[in-house]
């Protein structure tokens, strides 16, 4: 019988692939030239943030009007059914009165610790800031906290928490007609606690 030899060249690349890895397939990965560097990722786009305003300055109050109309974002929806949101649009519509957010122990604001919110069918048609006086005497309801419980507030806790409570204390107007409406209440509430707030600095310290 005669014996078929192989070319020198195939016995030299079959042992070849053999002593890279027992005939495995080569890898598909190129290298990269000499010299040549990595490509660069694009960074992503941070979100722009917006500035802190006074806690009580005027800018404030302005965008506590602003927020209040504007409601909860998109995102802040759906953490919840659509029904809820329903209910609210539904409930907001016969809430026509006057709000006062007030402010016990306000530093440096003289007597204008109240803000008023005169409200039509849920909607803030006017924002200003008054004394306790005349908040009593126009207001419909009267939200009052402490100037810490306003810190936590704004800090971000829980608005239907501190209604409840009594962070935020029902000083004046009707219980019950109140918490009729308790989800417009705290989720419009909710949209002036996420206005970027500082808070004045008063003898060397933060208040």
């Amino acid at each position: 019988m005669t014996r078929r030899i192989q070319p020198a060249s195939r016995r030299t690349a079959k042992t070849s692939r053999a002593a890279a890895g027992g005939g495995a397939r080569p890898s598909t990965v190129r290298a990269r030239p000499a010299g040549r560097a990595a490509p660069r990722r694009e960074a992503a786009p941070s979100e722009p943030t917006s500035p802190l305003l006074e806690f009580w300055s005027r800018d404030w109050v302005q965008a506590a009007k602003d927020a209040w109309n504007a409601g909860p974002s998109d995102e802040v929806k759906g953490r919840k059914i659509p029904r809820f949101w329903e209910w609210i649009d539904k409930a907001k519509q016969y809430v026509n009165c006057q709000l006062a957010l007030a402010v016990e122990g306000l530093p440096g604001a003289g007597a204008r610790d109240c803000l008023l919110l005169d409200l039509a069918a849920g909607r803030a048609v006017r924002a200003r800031l008054a004394s306790r006086d005349d908040a009593e005497a126009s207001a419909t309801y009267i939200l009052k906290g402490s100037y810490q419980d306003w810190r936590e507030i704004m800090g971000g806790f829980d608005m239907g928490k501190a209604v409840m409570y009594r962070k935020l204390l029902l000083e004046k107007g009707e219980v019950l007609e109140f918490f009729k409406s308790i989800y417009f209440w705290t989720e419009s509430l909710a949209c002036v606690q996420r206005i970027p707030t500082s808070f004045p600095v008063v003898s060397g310290r933060v208040n």
